[in-house]
């Protein structure tokens, strides 16, 4: 079986007493013919413990926090998101208010507290972070706060503070800001190098989405684009909610609001792995916490425009 490994920190892995070399952020692919090999990941950065695990059903079908498994149907990616954290206790940042005291810390992981006069409520963060913002605000006539956990990249999670605390929002951002509502900015590494921004709503205690603008780098034509990536830029400005009419042909067109429908709720686009086929574009789809499948499609361009989509097998 084929297995891709990657980690968003540098590590050694090693497979059954083997050196494999080391992993990050690239894959690693690996044929591992054990049903029950013994993996070890070694962290090279001295805030993480190492983590070892038996490879087997058990541990892809219900992975531990921290780890994602990603089902290629023919292979598995696995994505070692944070392991555990074993720094002293240290304030990261403190606030208080009139209504709240919110501290962030770290203790072997990254933790937060908010006491308030009718509510105390604390949480363990899964992120690594070297600073953090906290920020109040109102919305809807609540009071809320919001905590940016500032690393490589930035977390954004928001708590209504008014009766029992609440965690509604949390979110990879780019950017946000509280000043006239609440608003985020989310910038894509994609092929039109999509920037959203985004406003939000409360509504019965729930964050919703207002008004969201969408915008690319700037001169961008998906007509001047080559033909074998037009599916992936396709995909990507439906994954935005985007306008996708430039990329159909007008027998496809004709269905086109009926397209996110037929994809679903997919989290992100890849090529195929090397035991697909090479004319096959890869959907992650989330089916349970930290697991996730790939489904596969293909697409037949005629023009520059998408005639035909067919779900792989």
């Amino acid at each position: 079986m084929y297995y891709y490994f990657s980690a968003k920190f540098c590590a050694v892995l090693k497979i059954d007493g083997v050196y494999h070399g080391q992993i990050d952020r690239e894959l690693k692919k690996i044929n591992i013919a054990s049903h029950n090999a013994f993996v070890e990941i070694c962290p090279l950065e001295l805030a993480q413990f190492p983590f070892s695990f038996i490879l087997n059903e058990k541990f892809l079908y219900s992975p531990p926090n921290g780890v994602k498994v990603v089902d290629l149907c023919g292979g598995f990616l696995l994505e070692f998101d944070f392991l555990q954290d074993n720094s002293p206790f240290t304030i990261l940042s403190q606030e208080k208010f009139s209504h709240a005291v919110v501290t962030v810390f770290k203790e072997n992981g990254l933790k937060i507290s908010i006491e308030t006069p009718n509510d105390f409520f604390a949480e363990t963060i899964p992120f690594y972070c070297q600073s953090t913002n906290i920020t109040p605000f109102n919305l809807s006539n609540k009071r809320l706060v919001a905590i940016q956990f500032i690393g490589k990249e930035t977390l954004l999670n928001c708590y209504i503070l008014d009766g029992k605390v609440q965690k509604v929002f949390s979110r990879k951002i780019r950017d946000c800001s509280f000043n006239n509502g609440f608003k985020t900015t989310e910038e894509f590494l994609d092929i039109a190098k999509h920037k959203l921004t985004c406003s939000w709503g409360l509504d019965n205690d729930k964050i919703i989405k207002g008004e969201v603008l969408i915008s690319t780098k700037e001169n961008f034509c998906p007509s001047e684009l080559k033909e074998h990536l037009i599916a992936y830029a396709f995909l990507e400005e439906l994954l935005c909610g985007g306008e996708t009419g430039e990329y159909l042909a007008d027998n496809i067109k004709e269905n086109q609001n009926y397209l996110k429908e037929y994809f679903g709720e997919f989290l992100g686009i890849m090529p195929p792995p090397d035991f697909r086929e090479v004319d096959e574009i890869g959907l992650i789809y989330k089916r349970a916490e930290n697991k996730y499948k790939v489904e596969y499609f293909k697409f037949e361009i005629n023009n520059k425009k998408i005639c035909n989509i067919i779900k792989a097998n």
